[in-house]
């Protein structure tokens, strides 16, 4: 042994763990923020302490992921998550996971039990006293994780990402409107899209002609309380240029992708090495892998492709509630009978139960009743199939563009944007996921379940997804708003997001010649509003035609640059105002109850054209012109900041990040499980920024030049427990934007290495496994 690795062992803390089940050594180095690199001598081992090490920093967020995914909450917490429960359990995920564990490859299930046996090492070797303090303060310990967990806790994400069938509800709920005030409301396209395939014809396919059934207004009260989802900002940017455009000449890549704050952050960084696997990125918490990052040949990202994933079918049940009408007869529903066990105090363990009664339909469980009407949801992620996991297994050992896309034909989650570079040069765009094909129709609307009619008939074959490799501009930009022109012969959703981040990251990677990781962290990190870039100009025009009326708005709004930063006024007076304006608007358009009732992803699409139309006809009663209205929506909001700020009413007073752990709450040790607030920068409102504030869960970009100068950062921290110096330590580079590089290779690790864990064989084992 050199004299210089003997220096080495000595001042780097390492630690030796038998494991049993290991067949051979493994390493593990953490660096300066907690991240481990793992490097193994088989992928079996390596999955195995993957497991371990994503306990050992996660493990009461993995047994919280998955109660939540199978409606076992209130277990936990009693009554207050007993509605949360029941939803769950309707949609049966558990029931879902338990049959598609059965038919998976044995290779990806071999993970799975391997990655879950690490789980369980850890498990056993904690003693209660030992235990996270979550898990002691609720006074129990985890179950044994098992491979179908893993395929749970991704139900959550995929839940997070998929909202279409609530919009199929509102939309039907809206479908007696005239055509054009529908098409106003509910716009699906804008001049500032940044479109990656296809371009726009004179054909129109705003509206579907499927036919819709009547649902009440008072029906979309059901969603919001039944759908947690429903309203919340999840979305993500992503982009990639070519080496044409970067100062080191190769490929540059990022993603920051747009999820609800959690504590602790919703992703897990991990680097994992063994045989042809050399991986680094993040992962979820219970998720064997890594989901977003890079190996050696190539690096990718993801966002919400938003595609209409989900369908809602109007079912006619006879009046026992247990048989449903078809286009063939009457036909059985299937009942399952769920025992929820809900926690009676939090003094003390004991539960009671409580029955929940789930109905089936041939499309799936009646996830919404109000009076005679039941509504069933129709979605993939409830079928007994699951190749999502393998999709991203298989990613993480692509070395080019057609191992890149081979493995995302076997993606089937919710439906993403996916951007790709390799170390060749090459970047590219491919959408991924399970897309259903329609008899009748797109599924934008609700069908009668009873018709036959907006049947699912088979899915979008893989090679038709929208997908471009090195385009001449050397640019791909996705922010989850339309990808897609009208000469794409398929309708992939019409809920896409507003144009206004990519249009604004397009704009920013255009105006410099040559761009470095740098330039693109200040992309992501960017809190300048395209929307109120547009929009100024517009209202400073209807200021001019109304007199004086404006002069006092125009005044808060004089010398504002359009960047939403915490300590600007000008921003949160104009939100504040288009809030109101907004509003005003709808109640004339749609009458107060639907007004209150309209949520679209395009809204900011609405609101510009409306303003930029300049038509009288939308004005409400009262307002000679938009001078006058914008007026008084300027007024009413001043009126409200005074009531509820202290002057200087500033963006970061109103607008702060929030993290807040399940437990943070709880009488006298609430107190350790707490995350500082702070001024946010950026905006997920009408003035939505690049950087969206607290919902970036994460920055990644890879410079393909040069993998340590790749840099990658989450929220908080890579640990998950409160005493631990990563349990934040990450929060304030998040804060400020200062993303680091995380290291690749032995070089750089060894550089930034501040601890070192070797895992052994067992003796026992070892001893058993070489007998005769």
């Amino acid at each position: 042994m050199s004299l210089s690795w003997i220096f080495l062992l000595l001042i780097v803390p390492t630690q030796q763990i038998e494991l049993p089940g290991l067949k051979a050594q493994v390493v593990v180095v953490r660096d300066s923020r907690g991240v481990a690199h793992i490097e193994a001598s088989s992928e079996e081992d390596l999955y195995y302490v993957q497991g371990y090490i994503t306990a050992a920093d996660r493990l009461w967020q993995m047994d919280l992921l998955r109660r939540a995914a199978a409606g076992r909450l209130s277990e936990l917490f009693g009554d207050r998550t007993l509605k949360e429960d029941e939803r769950r359990r309707t949609l049966g995920y558990s029931r879902a996971v338990e049959q598609a564990v059965k038919r998976l490859d044995g290779w990806v299930l071999r993970v799975l039990e391997r990655y879950s046996q690490g789980v369980n090492a850890y498990i056993a070797s904690l003693s209660d006293e030992a235990l996270p303090l979550e898990f002691k303060l609720l006074g129990y310990r985890p179950e044994p994780w098992k491979p179908q967990d893993c395929l749970l806790v991704g139900k959550n994400l995929a839940e997070a990402l998929a909202s279409s069938w609530q919009y199929d509800l509102l939309r039907t709920a809206f479908s007696d409107l005239p055509a054009s005030r529908f098409q106003l409301l509910f716009p699906e396209s804008s001049d500032f899209d940044v479109l990656i395939v296809g371009y726009d014809t004179k054909e129109s396919k705003r509206r579907p002609t499927l036919p819709a059934v009547t649902v009440p207004t008072s029906d979309l009260a059901l969603v919001y309380g039944a759908e947690q989802n429903f309203g919340y900002f999840e979305a993500s940017n992503n982009w990639v240029v070519s080496g044409k455009r970067t100062v080191t000449g190769k490929p540059i890549l990022a993603n920051d992708p747009h999820l609800r704050p959690t504590v602790p952050s919703v992703w897990h960084m991990i680097h994992l090495k063994a045989g042809r696997i050399n991986v680094a990125g993040v992962t979820f918490p219970g998720v064997p892998g890594v989901i977003i990052g890079h190996n050696d040949y190539i690096a990718w990202g993801c966002t919400n492709l938003t595609a209409d994933q989900q369908d809602l079918y109007s079912e006619q049940f006879d009046s026992t509630g247990k048989r449903y009408k078809t286009p063939f007869g009457w036909k059985d529903a299937e009942v399952f009978v769920e025992q929820i066990r809900v926690r009676e105090s939090m003094i003390s363990t004991a539960t009671k139960p409580v029955t929940l009664e789930v109905v089936k339909t041939r499309h799936g469980p009646v996830v919404l009743r109000a009076d005679n009407r039941a509504y069933a949801l129709r979605w993939h992620a409830l079928d007994a199939e699951e190749s999502a996991m393998e999709a991203f297994l298989l990613l993480n050992r692509a070395r080019n563009w057609r191992e890149f896309r081979a493995a995302l034909a076997r993606y089937d989650g919710a439906a993403q944007n996916f951007v790709y570079a390799d170390l060749a040069g090459n970047i590219g765009y491919q959408a991924a996921g399970k897309i259903p094909i329609r008899s009748d129709g797109d599924g934008s609307f609700v069908v009668d379940g009873s018709s036959g009619k907006g049947e699912w008939t088979g899915w979008v074959a893989f090679d038709d997804l929208p997908r471009l490799y090195n385009p001449p501009s050397g640019i791909i930009v996705t922010a989850n708003s339309r990808v897609v022109g009208d000469s794409y012969r398929r309708v992939l959703t019409r809920a896409w997001a507003d144009p206004f981040r990519s249009r604004r990251i397009f704009q920013l990677l255009q105006q410099k010649g040559r761009l470095s990781v740098e330039d693109m962290t200040l992309i992501q990190c960017d809190t300048r509003s395209f929307f109120a870039e547009i929009l100024l100009p517009r209202l400073r025009q209807i200021a001019r035609e109304s007199g004086n009326l404006l002069d006092d708005f125009i005044k808060d709004l004089e010398g504002w640059d359009g960047m939403v930063e915490p300590n600007e006024s000008a921003p949160l007076i104009l939100e504040e105002t288009l809030s109101r304006l907004e509003k005003k608007l709808l109640v004339h358009l749609v009458g107060p109850e639907r007004a209150d009732k309209y949520v679209w992803p395009m809204s900011g699409t609405f609101l510009w054209q409306v303003l930029s139309s300049g038509k009288q006809e939308y004005l409400p009663a009262g307002y000679p012109n938009y001078g006058s209205l914008i007026a008084d929506c300027y007024k009413q909001a001043r009126q409200e900041l005074g009531s509820r700020l202290e002057y200087p009413w500033l963006w970061g007073k109103q607008y702060v990040t929030r993290f807040k752990h399940p437990l943070a709450e709880v009488p006298g040790t609430g107190q350790l499980f707490e995350i500082k607030n702070a001024p946010m920068r950026g905006s997920y409102g009408h003035l939505v920024t690049v950087n969206v504030g607290d919902y970036v869960s994460m920055r990644f970009v890879a410079d393909l030049s040069n993998w340590d100068r790749s840099v990658h950062g989450i929220a908080l921290g890579v640990v998950g427990t409160a005493s631990s110096p990563h349990w934040t330590d990450q929060f304030d580079d998040w804060l400020m934007c200062k993303t680091r590089s995380m290291p690749w290779t032995a070089a750089a690790i060894e550089a930034d290495k501040k601890s070192r864990t070797i895992f052994r064989p067992q003796i026992s084992n070892m001893t058993s496994a070489n007998q005769p």
